[in-house]
Order: C-alpha cells, then sequence, then structure tokens
C-alpha cells in the first residue's frame, strides 16, 4: 500500500450515470454544494452508453482535471478505472448503485456515511491499489472494442457472466431487481461449459458453475465471494466452484451471501501473482457486474494502478 498526500489546490470531474435516480440526484447535489463551499474548480461528466464516446472525452480532457469524483455503482466505477490508466489523477468514489460491492469493502462500516465520503472524497489522502486486468487474445471478442479490461472488484466466466451477458440490452427491465432476485430465477436452468484455465504452472479442467478472479471481496449486492481478496495485495483471489446439482445450487447463494461456501467441497480457493490463463474459447465473460466478452484470455494483477481516495 502506499500513501500520498497530493497539493491543496484540485480541478473536479465529476462522473455519473445520467438515467434518473432520485437519491443520486440528491448526492450530486450535496457534492456540488461542497465543492462551492470549498471554492473548487469543477466539472459534470455524464456517462455514455458508449465506451468509445468515453474513451474520447477522457483522453482529450481528463489531462486537465487533478481528481475524478465517481459518483456511481460498480459499472461506473469500472467505467472509470478503465478510462483513467494513464493519467496521473486522483480517484475518489461515491456509491450510488445498486450493488455498491466494492464501497461495501473499501469503506467498511462508513459506506453509507455520504458525509464521512464526501470528506474522503474532497480530502487529499490516497492509496495506490492494485486492480485486475482482462486481456482478450483477440480484440474481437472484446465487448469495448478494447483489447484489455479492468477491474476494480470481481471479473469472472461461468453463471455470472451469462447473466450479465443476458442483462445488458434489458438494464430498465432488471434495475428493480437484485442480484440475488435475479440469481434465484436463473441458475436452476443454467448449464455449466467444460473449462480449461491454468493458473501459473497449474492446469485445471472442469464442469464451471462459476470462477472469479477478485480484487476485493463481495460481487452481487453483497455476497462474500472472496473473503481473502485484498485491493492493496499483490494477488487476485481465485475462486472456482464446479458443477453442483441442481438441487443444490440454490443452497449455493444462501451460502455466497453467508460467505459459508468456502468449506463446500466443490469450491477451491486460493490466491496468486502468477498469470491466469483461460484457455477455453467462446466463454462468457463478466467485470464488476458487466458483459465484457468471450475468452480465451489472460487475467492478471497489476499493481499500484489506481490512486483512489480513502
Amino acid at each position: 500500500m502506499t500513501s500520498t498526500i497530493r497539493p491543496s489546490h484540485k480541478r473536479f470531474l465529476i462522473v455519473f450515470n445520467p438515467l434518473p435516480n432520485k437519491r443520486r440526484k440528491q448526492k450530486l447535489q450535496r457534492v456540488i454544494l461542497r465543492l462551492k463551499q470549498a471554492g473548487h474548480d469543477w466539472q459534470l461528466c455524464p456517462t455514455d452508453e458508449s465506451y468509445g464516446a468515453n474513451k474520447h472525452y477522457f483522453d482529450h480532457n481528463l489531462a486537465e482535471f487533478t481528481d475524478v469524483i465517481v459518483l456511481g455503482g460498480d459499472g461506473t466505477f469500472n467505467l472509470v478505472v478503465n478510462l483513467v490508466q494513464g493519467f496521473d489523477v486522483n480517484v475518489g468514489l461515491i456509491p450510488a448503485g445498486t450493488g455498491n460491492d466494492f464501497a461495501r469493502a473499501w469503506y467498511g462500516s462508513k459506506h453509507k456515511d455520504m458525509a464521512h465520503i464526501l470528506d474522503v472524497v474532497l480530502g487529499h489522502h490516497v492509496e495506490s491499489i492494485s486492480l485486475g486486468r482482462c486481456e482478450f487474445d483477440h480484440v474481437r471478442d472484446s465487448e469495448s472494442g478494447q483489447s484489455v479490461r479492468y477491474f476494480h472488484n470481481v471479473a469472472g466466466t461461468g453463471f455470472d457472466a451469462a447473466l450479465a451477458e443476458s442483462m445488458r440490452n434489458q438494464k430498465g427491465m432488471f434495475q428493480s431487481l437484485s442480484y440475488l432476485t435475479a440469481a434465484v430465477r436463473h441458475i436452476p436452468f443454467y448449464k455449466e461449459p467444460h473449462c480449461e484455465i491454468a493458473i501459473g504452472d497449474y492446469e485445471y479442467a472442469y464442469k464451471n458453475l462459476i470462477t472469479v478472479f477478485a480484487n476485493s471481496r463481495f460481487f452481487g449486492n453483497g455476497m462474500h465471494v472472496a473473503p481473502h481478496a485484498d485491493p492493496n495485495s499483490s494477488n487476485l483471489a481465485i475462486v472456482r466452484v464446479e458443477k453442483y446439482p441442481i438441487w443444490t445450487k440454490l443452497a449455493l447463494i444462501g451460502k455466497l451471501l453467508m460467505g459459508t461456501h468456502t468449506t463446500s467441497k466443490r469450491v477451491h480457493l486460493t490466491s496468486t501473482e502468477a498469470p491466469i490463463r483461460i484457455r477455453t474459447a467462446g466463454l462468457l465473460l463478466e467485470s464488476d457486474g458487466e458483459y465484457i466478452g468471450k475468452s480465451p484470455c489472460r487475467v492478471s494483477i497489476a499493481k499500484n494502478s489506481l490512486l483512489l481516495k480513502r
């Protein structure tokens, strides 16, 4: 972990999802009020549905800003951590999404304390954290058209990726549903594909229910998928879950909620600094809850990739 104190003069870029949301609007108003009171310069940046449009804006404008405030959930935060790569800019996160899984781990018991979080994102203290990195073998398999996608929280292949892919063009339909509700509705019908991955020098072949590469502890709106994951470390936590009988799949969801899945026979946990290869072609991939494309790909840890306020 690296801690840094930055100079006091700041110019903020506030990135937010422009879809109507009363709570997010209220938080945005509080941010703007604090910035005005402190006399800081700031500019609003609503996200675009096109990844390319967002990238174009950041590439041409981000150098003007010292700090980025992300007002959103894990999907918006994922977009920003990808777009700030290569820039020397501080990032502050204000959770304003559905799951807010990374914020849940990052801020701990204060992840709903807006007054505390405002002090953090407007402050000077940053930590240099690791990110996960997914590099596609073929750019054509990448949903965004980018060969590399970073993730702050969890990337995965299996049931979670299939759910993300099915929801990518129907988010309006699912906005009122939690990840848990959607999972319970779909998991009994999921057919586990054959999966071959290499973790360092070790090879694994199995029928895959879900395999996640975790940089933080939670996913799916509070499920304790990787209790041993830590973005301040130099490792990715890996959780592999093999095919389950249909009558026990739903029980696994309950175990994920409680963090007790780690004792199950079909659940395998490890952590590694070594690169990971997903060899099987055509497996769906998700990153921080967003569908990002298909394997084959290489997953690795990118040390000191984000300057994040805490």
